[in-house]
């Protein structure tokens, strides 16, 4: 089961989410990513995903990511992707541009 910490309004919300967080358990990340997203300006998310996860937990963090800029909002993560994560990013083409890495790797160089 995933562990969400909810966030108070405010303009920044920081958000911790941990544990399994895949296509059959993500629904409570997306409420809680949704909410922050109508209340604060500015989000950052924490994540200490294990090895189970899937695409599920990409997708829903590059849509959350669009909807804050979208908004004139932010949204980031606290550091950078590792682990089980970074290996579906590469995997997946999604560190492949320097706006990609920025985002996910808080930097623009080529992962090594």
């Amino acid at each position: 089961m995933s562990e969400i910490e909810t966030p108070r309004p405010r303009d920044s919300a920081p958000l911790r989410l941990s544990g399994a967080l895949n296509l059959n358990t993500i629904a409570p990340a997306h409420k809680t990513l949704s909410e922050a997203l109508q209340g604060c300006s500015r989000v950052a998310v924490e994540l200490e995903s294990g090895d189970d996860i899937d695409l599920t937990l990409v997708q829903l963090l590059i849509a959350a990511r669009r909807t804050a800029e979208a908004e004139e909002g932010s949204f980031a993560l606290t550091r950078p992707a590792d682990g089980a994560l970074l290996q579906m990013l590469r995997r997946g083409g999604f560190v492949e541009t320097a706006q990609q890495r920025a985002f996910w790797l808080h930097s623009v160089e080529e992962p090594a």
